[in-house]
């Protein structure tokens, strides 16, 4: 019940979610497991990516828009590797990311407990909800350690044939915090697919 409460009654319309600064950077650890039945393998990818905001855009426009660039490193003592460009938008309805010409929706305000929406509305894929709902919260393991948390299911569906889970975490004064991804596909009993666990590790804001 506390944690409804949390979602249903946040302190502002839940712009904090998604804190946009120039110069702040967010490094995640990135956990996968891929594997194979079929052909019996399974390999374990560890790195690190790094968001870094490097400037907000001077557009005139409605919205608050940021550029920041994704590096990734294998592990803490190596060095960053730049990767792509991607652009963070956030007004008084929404936030989205542009990644790869494709604008998704992350988050709708206000944030509210069972509220969903399509975070493809602003791109030409098939519709996509999103929705926050605190009951799936169990899924997480840093829900119950944090303040103000709010959990984004954006697929929850599994059945004997394949499975497909995505969700997201957004801790307030901080973005997302934790990011799970299951993919499989079960024939003759078999399975393949991936299991991604993102979980973020380091937060600065200038």
């Amino acid at each position: 019940m506390a944690a409804c409460r949390e979602v249903e009654e946040p302190s502002s319309f839940g712009d904090e979610y998604f804190p946009l600064v120039s110069g702040a950077y967010w490094v995640y650890q990135i956990d996968s497991l891929v594997y194979d039945d079929f052909s019996g393998s399974q390999t374990t990818v560890s790195g690190q990516q790094k968001i870094h905001i490097v400037e907000n855009s001077n557009e005139n426009t409605s919205e608050n828009r940021y550029y920041a660039e994704i590096s990734y490193r294998k592990d803490s003592s190596s060095k960053w590797k730049y990767h792509r460009d991607i652009v963070f938008s956030k007004n008084e309805f929404r936030a989205t990311i542009m990644d790869k010409n494709e604008e998704t929706m992350l988050l709708l305000f206000p944030i509210k407990d069972r509220v969903s929406w399509d975070a493809n509305q602003l791109n030409t894929k098939g519709e996509d909800r999103y929705r926050y709902i605190a009951k799936e919260s169990w899924r997480s393991e840093l829900f119950s350690s944090l303040k103000n948390p709010i959990f984004v299911e954006q697929e929850i569906d599994s059945s004997l044939i394949d499975a497909d889970i995505r969700w997201e975490v957004y801790e307030q004064n901080k973005g997302l915090v934790e990011k799970r991804t299951i993919s499989t596909e079960t024939q003759f009993g078999k399975t393949k697919g991936f299991d991604s666990h993102w979980k973020l590790v380091e937060y600065v804001q200038p």
